[in-house]
């Protein structure tokens, strides 16, 4: 069965590309320049020379003299920093959320209100703007050298009843998604970078137009999720923040419109704002998102791609 949204998985694609290409090369180049920075300093503060009598135009009783009237006054020689300080100690006193943390445990909630593109395929009772509400649960840790794990669950289930001839039928698409994933944060001066790799695990159930059909899926996922500030203050910030991901699976169909094995490929993207608070040595954050995701696959029933998309909020806490 065709779609008229099938268009939308190359689109999807690209933008995915381009996040991960352009993320990765802004996180990179703040990183390189950081480390490679040097500090200029003003000749008053330059390191402090030994002089010789002879060099100097004075008998070296006057010169004593002199240093113990000014000793008093004068100001202690300013210590050199490192001149390869990294963004990730950097950053935290110098035009950063002073008291927010980079690292340690986190959990959210995320609620999307999603909508699906096979209310056009098919003839339902159903409007073809229906949201249904499809919840996901992250946690996960980061240590200070920016490595961490993280488990990612999600519900969708959608559903109606067909008025198709010669007799009405239920139409329903179900999914549920865990991914098991290692990340790596790349840190910036404003914007910081999450990579991750991992396993998804996911069981997809379709019915309808009199079938059937389920399967238990396992594959790779890869993602990337950014965040760019756009103004902060001690302990408050907004950002702006997107990211994708993409998903192979394969696994075994059962049912009566396909048996065996089948690929499923999926990419999801996202964008939207965020609200972070500081405090105690929590983090605080609200999350305003539009999210779109692209279930591609010839074993499907109803439809070779079954496109979700619409808006979600996220709440989230870090210590």
């Amino acid at each position: 069965m065709q779609c008229p949204t099938s268009f939308l998985s190359l689109p999807l694609g690209l933008c995915l590309c381009a996040i991960l290409t352009s993320g990765a090369h802004h996180a990179w180049a703040q990183t390189s320049t950081n480390y490679l920075a040097t500090y200029e300093f003003n000749a008053y503060y330059a390191d402090q020379v030994e002089a010789s009598p002879s060099d100097l135009d004075v008998s070296p009783h006057q010169l004593t003299e002199a240093d113990d009237a000014t000793a008093g006054d004068r100001k202690p020689a300013r210590q050199r920093p490192n001149s390869r300080v990294p963004w990730k100690r950097y950053r935290l006193t110098n035009g950063r959320n002073s008291c927010c943390r980079d690292f340690g445990w986190y959990a959210n909630l995320q609620l999307n209100f999603l909508s699906t593109n096979l209310t056009s395929k098919i003839d339902t009772a159903t409007s073809s703007d229906q949201l249904e509400l499809s919840p996901r649960i992250v946690a996960g840790t980061l240590n200070c050298n920016q490595y961490g794990a993280r488990v990612r669950y999600q519900h969708y289930d959608w559903h109606t009843n067909s008025t198709t001839t010669p007799s009405p039928s239920r139409v329903q698409f179900e999914l549920d998604s865990l991914d098991l994933e290692v990340a790596k944060r790349l840190l910036g001066c404003h914007t910081d970078l999450d990579l991750a790799v991992g396993v998804r695990l996911a069981k997809v159930q379709e019915a309808g137009l009199q079938t059937e059909s389920d399967a238990n899926l396992i594959g790779v996922t890869l993602a990337a999720d950014a965040r760019t500030q756009l103004c902060c203050k001690t302990c408050w910030s907004w950002s702006w923040v997107y990211g994708g991901r993409l998903s192979l699976l394969d696994g075994h169909w059962n049912g009566t419109a396909h048996q065996g094995n089948g690929n499923v490929f999926v990419s999801e993207v996202y964008t939207g704002v965020e609200y972070r608070y500081c405090r105690y040595r929590r983090d605080l954050f609200a999350r305003f998102l539009f999210e779109a995701q692209n279930w591609h696959s010839d074993a499907f029933v109803l439809n070779d791609n079954v496109t979700l998309m619409g808006p979600g909020v996220q709440f989230g806490v870090g210590f």
